[in-house]
């Protein structure tokens, strides 16, 4: 059996048949690492988890998963979130944006 924690709240344990199939199901949606979204933006990293932060993507489940396998953390973002980001990009003040979320402000979040 293989434990694989979702959540803060929840571990499930699963077959190792069924591990893989469900791990890849979530790969497949949340396929996006924060470098990605970074890169697909034209913004840095950390411009890029700024708006994240600004825009509360982590809060949602259309838009991000951390997920834990052992002792590591994958923190993956889905397609809606790259299309949430493109979205509000020409809108943003990012001055705004990068004062109250930028470089060391905030939680840890990639």
């Amino acid at each position: 059996m293989n434990s694989v924690n979702f959540t803060e709240e929840r571990t499930y344990l699963i077959r190792e048949s069924s591990f893989h199939s469900l791990l890849s199901g979530i790969i497949d949606f949340y396929n996006l690492g924060l470098a990605d979204l970074a890169e697909k933006c034209g913004l840095s990293q950390p411009k890029a988890l700024a708006i994240v932060r600004h825009l509360k993507l982590q809060e949602s489940s259309d838009y991000f998963k951390e997920v834990r396998i052992g002792k590591s953390t994958f923190k993956r973002y889905s397609a809606q979130a790259l299309d949430a980001m493109k979205k509000a990009l020409p809108e943003l003040d990012f001055q705004a944006v990068w004062s109250m979320h930028g470089s060391g402000r905030g939680a840890r979040a990639t």
